[in-house]
């Protein structure tokens, strides 16, 4: 992905994404980590858009043992520490 992401840029993203994945002939479950964190994001859609597709394809879920989205920072919730 470019340096800014739009959520055109991720509707595209997707699809070439679910193309590739098909191409994988691995019996094997496999992990992936998406580390959205060096990427400007035009909104916090783009990054929900992006945990959603992770978390509800089907194509992923049987192929995929585990998928994790690290989000920017800038779009993180303040915690609290005692």
């Amino acid at each position: 992905m470019p340096d800014f992401v739009t959520l055109d840029m991720i509707e595209k993203w997707k699809d070439r994404f679910d193309r590739e994945l098909q191409s994988i002939r691995s019996s094997n479950k496999l992990a992936l980590l998406f580390d959205t964190n060096k990427h400007n994001f035009e909104s916090i859609q783009c990054l929900k858009i992006l945990r959603e597709y992770l978390t509800d394809n089907k194509f992923l879920k049987s192929r995929f043992s585990r998928a994790a989205l690290v989000a920017p920072a800038r779009f993180l919730a303040p915690h609290i520490k005692s």
